[in-house]
């Protein structure tokens, strides 16, 4: 076996050992794990996660927050990008500083699309594609500068690479023919393209904007409705991880036709019973995945060091199947992760209409007793209805 790039030893990927160097040195051969959705097991929350906390945003209340799109905790202070206003809130959650600053000025934004922290100029930034900027802050949320560029305009998500910026666009991605491409900010051009990434089509414009994860060290690229998680490195895109179904499989030419839309795209998944992988999060020993069968989704959990696959039918609530939502409201919307942590946007609304529905169960108040996060949740929905955070680590199997 050839040698193993430090990208790849950075993420701990010692359990790709069919992982091997193409001709070039560069390219890496896609690892396949495999998995039969028969093999799918309900289990007990308490039992793949540990919760380590679950926070309101302390000092929100008269801020309408529809929802939480991306956290970066950098530091002593939490970053959370609103569709509206970037949230600075200490470690506990505790709101030190809201950032609303509409318009078109310096500093100024009219749409809040991603967010990244830029370890090359140790500061926040943040994209607005509707004026073509990344804004950038000091870690006080003191503005600094801006930088404007014209593929800024068509993007989806940025990723900060030492000097220079990785831009992603989607299908409709006005980078000269390119999905991808690399962009110096010094002369504002295009210093690197990538073709389109395995035949992709207009159908599969990405709809999570958080599509990359890694360092500076290396980068890992993602877009919902695939089945392959993306490594680029020395400059080059090829898959890393490709997820086989087995019978669910969805062929190859099928992501090479032209649908009308994503939405007759999944309406061709879902008549033809495939299965495709919807989300993802990482942490340094796991993946976090959802997969989409029918109008189902499948928690999952990958264990990067041995290649595992732990593949969840349904929450195991010990009261009852009609409790399983509930629990599965905690991983519905990952917005962020760092080191042995993943963090999630609860929704008080989708708990609480869950409860409500419940309401005549006899087994109601003995869930609610046993769960007291989700009590707390609904208990204080009349006087508190922004999203909460929860913050979870992965217990080993």
């Amino acid at each position: 076996m050839k040698t193993i790039s430090n990208l790849l030893i950075i993420l701990g990927f010692l359990f790709f050992s069919s992982c091997n160097s193409s001709h070039d040195g560069d390219k890496k051969q896609s690892v396949e794990v495999s998995f039969d959705l028969k093999n799918a097991e309900s289990d007990q929350f308490d039992s793949v996660f540990q919760i380590k906390e679950v926070f309101p945003l302390f000092g929100s209340e008269d801020l309408p927050i529809k929802r939480v799109k991306r956290l970066i905790k950098q530091e002593k202070s939490y970053w959370l990008l609103a569709p509206d206003l970037i949230l600075l809130t200490d470690l506990e959650g505790r709101v030190i500083r809201t950032i609303s600053d509409k318009g078109e000025g310096p500093g100024e934004f009219q749409s809040l699309d991603d967010i990244r922290w830029n370890e090359f100029s140790q500061l926040m930034e943040v994209l607005d594609r509707t004026s073509g900027k990344l804004i950038s802050y000091n870690l006080a949320g003191d503005f600094q500068k801006e930088w404007k560029n014209r593929f800024l305009y068509t993007s989806l998500s940025f990723f900060p690479l030492g000097k220079e910026y990785l831009i992603y666009g989607g299908a409709f991605f006005d980078g000269e023919g390119d999905r991808l491409i690399l962009v110096s900010p010094e002369s504002g051009e295009k210093t690197n393209g990538f073709l389109p990434i395995d035949n992709e089509r207009n159908f599969l414009n990405v709809l999570n904007h958080d599509v990359f994860f890694g360092s500076q060290s290396g980068v890992e690229l993602f877009f919902s409705d695939r089945d392959t998680i993306y490594s680029i490195a020395a400059k080059q895109v090829s898959p890393f991880v490709t997820f086989n179904a087995g019978s669910n499989k969805v062929p190859r030419e099928v992501y090479q036709r032209s649908f009308t839309n994503i939405m007759e795209y999944r309406e061709e998944l879902k008549k033809q019973n495939y299965i495709t992988l919807f989300t993802i999060q990482p942490t340094n020993k796991h993946y976090y995945l959802r997969f989409r069968h029918q109008s189902d989704f499948y928690p999952a959990i990958l264990e990067k060091s041995s290649g595992k696959l732990k593949l969840i039918k349904a929450w195991d609530s010990g009261f009852g199947t009609e409790f399983e939502d509930l629990s599965s409201y905690f991983t519905l919307a990952p917005i962020g992760s760092e080191e042995d942590h993943i963090y999630f946007s609860i929704d008080p609304y989708e708990v609480k209409s869950a409860i409500e529905k419940l309401k005549d169960h006899p087994n109601l108040s003995a869930f609610l007793q046993a769960n007291p996060r989700i009590k707390q949740i609904y208990d204080r929905f009349n006087e508190y209805e922004n999203p909460y955070i929860l913050k979870l680590s992965i217990r080993e199997f």
